[in-house]
């Protein structure tokens, strides 16, 4: 009987240590899984996955130009636009064809900007940008175009198709660049008319409460003619003269109808 019951109590102690050994241990969301380690590559500080932007670096030229038809020549500019997912140190170099109408433009001439370097060969119209930082907005290179003597008026375009264009590991999209010319007329200058003088501006404002102002006009107390008296003077003699003729006359008129 003592054998059974021993047996018994082993018995239940095997299964008792069964399973505390392949129970599974609960986690702190009571689901009795355990979640795992997350994996930290490829996530950012929020725990989303971040990607990686493809490397990318765009150029842009001069859009649209206006000159006159006594201009010599015309400049447009090569650049760098946006730059992403670049290395630090990563260098880019790029080459391309440059086309235009050789009747309007008989010579070419470039230089690089800002550090880079660039060839013309006039034999291909090929334009080559040696290998420099990716700078984000800046100007690489000027385009000078010598105009035709006697050019008329007229439209026209500048394009740079690019051949290459890469940072040595990664190949960048190959796009056409085009610059709109308008060619004009000569504009005469018109001649600027001369300002008219002001005169209340020439004139120096006069203080009233000032006595020795040499502005203010001066009351004329004169009499015109000073030489009134005089002229009176001459014109009463002559009226007592005639007076006195008259008279004269009047009295031997008389006296001769008298003596009849």
């Amino acid at each position: 009987m003592k054998k059974i019951i021993a047996s018994l109590i082993i018995l239940m102690l095997m299964v008792t240590s069964c399973g505390l050994v392949f129970a599974e241990p609960e986690t702190d969301d009571g689901t009795g899984t355990t979640s795992g380690t997350d994996t930290e590559t490829g996530t950012g500080e929020d725990g989303n996955e971040e990607e990686t932007p493809t490397p990318n670096v765009t150029l842009n030229m001069t859009k649209e130009l206006e000159t006159t038809i006594d201009a010599t020549s015309i400049t447009i500019k090569l650049g760098i636009g946006t730059v992403k997912g670049l290395e630090e140190g990563a260098l880019i170099s790029f080459k391309g064809i440059l086309q235009y109408d050789p009747t309007i433009f008989t010579e070419v001439t470039v230089e690089g900007l800002n550090g880079y370097t660039a060839t013309y060969a006039p034999e291909t119209q090929r334009i080559v940008v040696d290998p420099k930082e990716a700078v984000e907005a800046t100007e690489i290179a000027s385009i000078t175009l010598t105009l035709a003597e006697g050019v008329e008026p007229c439209t026209t375009s500048i394009t740079f198709q690019t051949e290459e264009f890469t940072d040595g590991t990664n190949d960048f999209e190959l796009n056409t660049y085009t610059s709109a010319i308008a060619i004009k007329e000569n504009i005469p200058e018109q001649p600027e008319e001369p300002e008219q003088p002001n005169d209340d501006q020439n004139q120096t404002p006069t203080d009233p409460n000032n006595k020795n102002n040499t502005n203010t006009p001066k009351e004329d107390n004169t009499i015109a003619g000073q030489d009134l008296p005089k002229a009176g003077m001459k014109t009463l003699i002559t009226l007592i003269a005639i007076v006195g003729i008259v008279g004269v006359l009047a009295l031997v008129r008389y006296k001769k109808i008298q003596i009849k």
